[in-house]
């Protein structure tokens, strides 16, 4: 068996995408020994895909448990498996991580997100303490930069802030494995036109935009994903546009798949705050690799994707008018919508793809693993 590395979450899924689908199954195949630990409702250990994941029962409802229980019985089971190479998710598993590496361990951790400023649009944090809590996570990051093997980044402008800090830093993208997503347009089933939204349901992800633009559209829209906050849903429920809405709730990859394969368009209209301006929307590359144009917010990041490679439409994501007649536009011009569809895909096979980042990641392990003389 080769060397034992683990990755550790409380929060995420057991199938998520960038860590179990990407960083694990891409590990294993470099001839890693891959554990992956999460928490769950039910205790439960099994291999998969080359990696073995240990669910850890949660220790009940409500975010005392997730950020004190919960992240320490993950850490506890981590430690089980015999790995000195860890590799953490969450923000709330830095002290444990602090910690792993204090005691000679690798530890790698992975920033999916600009935490400061996605603390600025939390829903559940009154608005007067955010921008004192965003402070105090920015120094929980530099503590934590200072005190891990290296920092994770997905996205440059993450990469660059803590490598102004002086932390040990790599970029590596969340874009789309091509042999998971990539959907032959030409064998598609014959489908009335339709769009879709997939990922997280949120009031600052677009949701009541994109609501609001169905309703005068002759075209339905597939939602895939959970509400967050729950309630948000019984507002969005009851606008016109809901009619032309097809509910799917949250769906495994192959399920989402199955959605791509009955749609023209991907929406991917986040509302510009400060943690969505300068990311790279996991759902903006998965739309091309599914051969879907695009409409997106019109940020010059998105602009420099989506309009420059000519995969889809640029909108302002505040405005349910301009989202709903970049949809009529596109579902008017089937031809200039399959050719986006077509270029969307050339980009992700020949630059937004997966493999170049498997590649950093594995040299990045390659790397601290032969400095500690681990084997």
């Amino acid at each position: 068996m080769g060397i034992k590395v683990c990755h550790i979450t409380s929060v995420h899924q057991p199938g998520d995408a960038r860590i179990f689908v990407k960083e694990c199954q891409s590990l294993a195949k470099y001839g890693y020994d891959v554990y992956f630990v999460y928490a769950a409702s039910e205790s439960v250990t099994e291999v998969v895909d080359g990696v073995t994941k240990i669910a850890v029962r949660r220790a009940g409802n409500g975010r005392f448990n997730r950020f004190v229980k919960d992240t320490k019985n993950v850490v506890e089971a981590a430690k089980n498996t015999g790995a000195r190479v860890f590799h953490f998710h969450d923000p709330e598993l830095i002290p444990h991580a602090v910690k792993l590496h204090k005691q000679g361990n690798i530890v790698f951790y992975d920033a999916h997100e600009d935490l400061p400023l996605q603390i600025l649009s939390k829903h559940y944090i009154p608005s007067i303490i955010r921008r004192p809590i965003a402070y105090m996570t920015s120094l929980l990051e530099r503590w934590m930069a200072r005190n891990c093997s290296a920092i994770v980044a997905a996205t440059p402008s993450i990469h660059n802030k803590f490598q102004s800090i002086g932390a040990n830093c790599i970029t590596v993208h969340n874009f789309p494995r091509v042999d998971e997503l990539l959907i032959d347009i030409t064998s598609k089933p014959k489908h009335d036109f339709a769009a879709c939204y997939v990922g997280g349901i949120m009031a600052t992800r677009g949701i009541y935009q994109i609501t609001d633009a169905m309703a005068e559209l002759d075209c339905d829209l597939h939602l895939c994903g959970s509400f967050s906050p729950s309630s948000l849903r019984n507002e969005v429920v009851g606008k016109p546009g809901w009619k032309k809405i097809i509910e799917h709730g949250f769906l495994n990859r192959k399920q989402v798949a199955d959605v791509y394969r009955k749609c023209d368009v991907g929406i991917v209209t986040l509302l510009p705050s400060p943690n969505y301006i300068d990311a790279y929307p996991v759902k903006m590359f998965e739309y091309m690799a599914a051969g879907l144009a695009v409409i997106a917010s019109n940020f010059p990041l998105y602009k420099s994707i989506v309009e420059e490679n000519k995969c889809g439409i640029c909108v302002d994501p505040t405005d349910p008018v301009a989202i709903k007649n970049a949809i009529r536009f596109l579902s008017d011009n089937p031809d200039l919508c399959l050719e986006y569809g077509i270029n969307g895909q050339k980009m992700v096979m020949s630059k937004y793809n997966w493999n170049a980042e498997a590649e950093q990641l594995y040299h990045l392990y390659k790397s601290e693993i032969s400095k500690a003389k681990i084997e």
